[in-house]
């Protein structure tokens, strides 16, 4: 049991969030109740302010690009971390590509609007060999001229 800091009701330690930041205790000082309505009034007082608002926004751009970031890392590494074409391994260089030239149809029948659905897509589905990593060049002239120069 342990006694909110807030409201000053004895509740069981569940009914506080975890924190590995909470003075050793590994629970924060104000029970699951107390904590969003404080999270609530914070906001509400926050949100007229430009400044954090724009902070917020920079956080949240940053927080997408690295998990996306992450999530092309694994990919890439998982279907060998070079161009299966011509073996550029550079991975700023990389991208993935269907196989059997279906991308189109497939990213309509995942509502995808870019690659990171389907990284997503071939991360939950064990890497299936329907995909592969080509370099952009190799992947452009394949899309454009039907093959690549190198096949």
């Amino acid at each position: 049991m342990k006694r909110c800091a807030k409201c000053g009701i004895e509740k069981p330690v569940e009914e506080f969030y975890k924190s590995s930041k909470a003075g050793g205790s590994g629970q924060y000082a104000y029970c699951r109740p107390c904590t969003l309505d404080w999270q609530r009034t914070w906001r509400a007082a926050k949100k007229d302010d430009p400044q954090w608002l724009e902070r917020e926004r920079e956080r949240a751009r940053v927080r997408s690009l690295r998990s996306r970031d992450k999530l092309r890392r694994e990919v890439i590494a998982a279907y060998g971390g070079k161009c299966s074409c011509c073996d550029e391994a550079t991975f700023e260089f990389l991208s993935l590509d269907h196989v059997n030239n279906d991308g189109a149809q497939h990213r309509r029948e995942l509502g995808a609007n870019g690659g990171t659905t389907v990284m997503a897509w071939a991360r939950r589905y064990g890497y299936p060999p329907s995909l592969q990593i080509l370099c952009h060049n190799c992947h452009g002239a394949k899309s454009w001229h039907g093959r690549c120069p190198h096949d």
